[in-house]
């Protein structure tokens, strides 16, 4: 991805902030298959933070992600720039958009530590489901 030196993220702290206000992303493996995921940050964990998800075992997608490097794809607010609204001519249509791109690799977790991981989804998107622990299942 091109990024114009004057919009880089060059602070962690930035990035962290952005993916934990759009923290639905794409995951990308090697053989280019993309999966859209939410994600939650654990931004003490790791040199970067470690982010969890959980990846349906019915979506073959998860079997070719262990131990593989992978990124994962953040998108923030977007939105169309006319040429028009430019006050020199010529000018070309551009995007404003805003994004980051997480490099990592992945670790598949065992029953006990994806339970947490769905657990630690439900708490970011809706964390009244947690009140009655009944709702989420065990069979992932």
């Amino acid at each position: 991805m091109y990024i114009p030196s004057n919009m880089k993220m060059d602070d962690l702290s930035t990035a962290h902030d952005f993916i934990d206000e759009f923290g639905f992303g794409v995951i990308v493996s090697d053989s280019l298959t993309g999966t859209h995921l939410p994600f939650v940050l654990h931004r003490d964990e790791g040199d970067n933070g470690v982010l969890y998800s959980h990846c349906a075992k019915a979506n073959p997608h998860w079997k070719e992600l262990d131990n593989k490097e992978v990124l994962i794809i953040f998108s923030g607010p977007h939105s169309y720039i006319s040429p028009s609204w430019y006050a020199q001519s010529p000018a070309v249509p551009t995007w404003n958009y805003a994004a980051v791109h997480a490099y990592g690799i992945v670790s598949l977790l065992d029953d006990k530590q994806t339970l947490d991981a769905v657990e630690a989804v439900v708490g970011q998107y809706e964390p009244g489901l947690l009140i009655d622990k009944n709702i989420i299942s065990d069979e992932f």
